[in-house]
């Protein structure tokens, strides 16, 4: 797992495009192990955009670069959510501008930096994922949109049969299955609430 942070768009964009590029290595890589036997290898990540400090720590034999602040922080919790939601690549929503026009994208859900207020919106990027996959969320869409706006109005029934749907194209997807578990856990609860 990696998560990377860039402030300029065409810097973003070099970014994601090695993103994709490193999930595409990582796909011909497994197909040879899986020739030989051996288990996959998955990867996640978490792009941000935003200021950040660098720093250079140590002598002139032995030294450490490190980047800090609150852009580092999220774009580390994004990268966690690309394991959680099971995506290639999770996006911020300031990553977004600089990506949208570029890329089919996939609003995931709203986090927030450890101890931040602030929420912000996450986004996968679907163009990471083989041409098969991407097909079929794409296919969905419409269906997946509706129900997290179904889950964030309260419609929770509405939501409930719009993602039984998307999982009747996509079973595996595990970011359906958590809006589907959400809806399903608000309904119970009788919290109307996003």
């Amino acid at each position: 797992s990696t998560h990377c942070i860039s402030s300029a768009a065409s810097d973003v964009y070099k970014r994601q495009l090695a993103s994709v590029a490193l999930h595409e290595a990582v796909e011909v890589m497994n197909s040879e192990r899986r020739e030989k036997g051996q288990g996959v290898i998955r990867i996640g990540v978490g792009l941000n955009t935003g200021p950040v400090t660098l720093g250079i720590i140590g002598d002139e034999e032995r030294y450490s670069t490190s980047i800090i602040g609150d852009t580092v922080n999220l774009a580390s919790r994004i990268e966690g959510l690309s394991k959680f939601y099971g995506v290639r690549i999770a996006i911020s929503g300031s990553t977004k501008a600089a990506l949208e026009k570029h890329f089919s994208l996939r609003f995931l859900d709203r986090t927030k930096a450890r101890g931040k207020v602030e929420e912000t919106s996450v986004y996968e990027v679907i163009d990471a994922d083989p041409k098969e996959l991407q097909q079929r969320k794409k296919r969905v869409s419409i269906d997946f949109h509706t129900g997290q706006q179904a889950v964030m109005e309260g419609a929770l029934p509405e939501a409930i049969s719009a993602f039984a749907r998307v999982l009747q194209v996509m079973p595996e997807d595990v970011t359906t299955r958590h809006w589907l578990e959400r809806a399903s856990r608000r309904l119970l609860q009788g919290t109307e609430n996003s």
